[in-house]
């Protein structure tokens, strides 16, 4: 191998595990939890190093400062106290040189006003629209998701047997399925509106069942049960058409286990049987679970029973929540 060659070989052989890890179902299920994980320390250093980059580069004319500068903003974050501090000595700047007796600053301080209300007007615009066309992509599940109480046994048994678990899935009964659509804004506001008048009911999971046909192990619903067909009911009116709903045949229900292997999944179904005991709780919000990243999904807003919303989660839209109240 030519030493002339070696600038060409070495990035190749560092690109093959990366390319290994990307072609792989579960290593790369792996690497982007680990990234996704590990993203919230990075990236205030990546936005702190455009930063630095951004200072030199409006000194250095090698480098676009204010690229940089917009990039690392971006990154760390407009709340941050450092970039809160900055804007506003910069906006109490402007209004400074805005009342000043000077023409030059006072045509400087007012030129600049206008400038950065039409760039925050802009940026905002930019940011609804982004967030909405990502809202649009993103798949989404609405589901009754057991409290805290329950979940402890429930999750005894989910943490050895359901893959869900591994995707930070709580135990849920699923009442609109993987689902996306670009009416997701209106159907989140009907939402609201729509558990904000209904009551609180009771669940109970009563017993273990095995689907063979869809090789899972399943805890189904005997008291709640018509509570919970009602309310997919009301939900499917309030729906847009492209939305699915849990088509199975064992429902109301919650999965315990998914497994392929028909003898590990008459084994787990004994175990879990053996152990199980009927779990109860109150049902007073229903849950919408947002994918993320691959299969991570997280919870992005709750919707009380008997009011109008009960929390949301900084992905929420101002303008739903005011509507919706």
């Amino acid at each position: 191998m030519n030493v002339e060659s070696l600038p060409l070989v070495l990035p190749g052989l560092l690109a093959l595990p990366i390319i290994w890890t990307v072609m792989r179902p579960m290593e790369r299920f792996i690497m982007m939890r680990a990234m996704w994980r590990i993203w919230p320390v990075v990236r205030p250093i990546v936005g702190w190093l455009c930063i630095v980059l951004g200072i030199l580069g409006i000194i250095l004319p090698i480098l676009q400062g204010i690229i940089f500068l917009v990039i690392g903003a971006t990154l760390i974050g407009r709340h941050h106290p450092l970039i809160r501090w900055f804007r506003v000595r910069y906006k109490q700047l402007l209004r400074t040189w805005r009342r000043s007796p000077n023409r030059l600053l006072a045509w400087i301080g007012r030129r600049g006003e206008q400038a950065l209300a039409i760039l925050e007007r802009q940026m905002l615009h930019l940011r609804q629209h982004f967030q909405l066309r990502a809202k649009a992509r993103r798949r989404f599940r609405v589901v009754l998701i057991a409290p805290a109480a329950v979940r402890q046994q429930l999750n005894h048994w989910r943490s050895r047997y359901d893959p869900a678990y591994r995707n930070d899935l709580p135990p849920h009964i699923v009442l609109v399925a993987t689902s996306r659509s670009s009416h997701r804004p209106q159907f989140e506001q009907d939402l609201a509106r729509l558990c904000g008048a209904l009551e609180p009911f009771q669940i109970k999971l009563d017993q273990v069942v095995l689907d063979s046909h869809e090789h899972r192990i399943f805890s189904t619903v005997g008291s709640g049960a018509p509570a919970i067909r009602s309310l997919r009911e009301q939900i499917a009116r309030i729906a847009p058409a492209e939305l699915r709903f849990s088509q199975r045949q064992l429902w109301p229900c919650l999965t315990l286990g998914k497994i392929r292997h028909q003898s590990s999944l008459r084994s787990a179904y004994e175990s879990i049987q053996r152990g199980f005991e009927p779990q109860t709780w109150s049902a007073t919000e229903v849950v919408l679970l947002e994918e993320r990243i691959g299969s991570i999904w997280h919870e992005v807003r709750l919707f009380s029973f008997n009011r109008r919303l009960l929390a949301r989660s900084n992905d929420a839209s101002p303008l739903i929540v005011e509507e919706a109240l």
